[in-house]
């Protein structure tokens, strides 16, 4: 079986069932046989012989061996551009997930992080301003010990000095022994 298809640019394609079983002479099979796998063995009277002599000449044309594609070659292509496209996609997907996990742990890393150094910060802040409340509710603070102050960082050493201040007898002692 094989139909005709005419197109508008004067090309016609022909398509023909190459695995029918019934009817047609020996040179008919032996011409859709040959249609079906176009290799010069398969060129065994003189249509297919002649025919295979075109296909030669085609394969042989450097002009034209670009555009010359069996049926296997278009297989062939297709699987590849498919599994391009496949591996593509793939690699999109990868890409986007492996994206989100490294963005989550940045993100958890980071906020916890500044969590950690904005609670130091607080805590630290939050013994200064202590020290400091007791120590101005029982006496006048200078400035150069309220800077002092403000340059310890050890949160102990702060924990320490609010005791200081609640225990000391006067500005003075506390300030002698928040140097020693």
């Amino acid at each position: 079986m094989s139909f005709v298809v005419g197109y508008d640019d004067g090309l016609t394609i022909l398509y023909f069932n190459t695995n029918g079983t019934r009817g047609g002479s020996r040179d008919i099979e032996n011409v859709l046989k040959y249609l079906q796998d176009s290799r010069n063995v398969m060129a065994v009277d003189e249509a297919t012989k002649e025919l295979d002599g075109y296909v030669e000449t085609v394969k042989g044309n450097a002009k034209l061996k670009g555009d010359y594609m069996t049926f296997g070659d278009l297989i062939d292509n297709m699987v590849e551009d498919g599994v391009k496209a496949k591996q593509e996609e793939m690699a999109a997907r990868v890409t986007e997930e492996v994206t989100q996990q490294v963005t989550q742990q940045v993100t958890q890393q980071v906020t916890q992080q500044v969590t950690q150094q904005v609670t130091q910060e607080v805590t630290l802040s939050t013994l200064r301003e202590n020290i400091l409340d007791i120590l101005r509710d029982r006496w006048n603070v200078p400035e150069d010990l309220q800077n002092k102050l403000n340059e310890v960082s050890d949160p102990e050493r702060l924990h320490a000095l609010l005791l200081l201040a609640a225990r000391s007898q006067s500005i003075e002692e506390f300030a002698q022994k928040m140097t020693e």
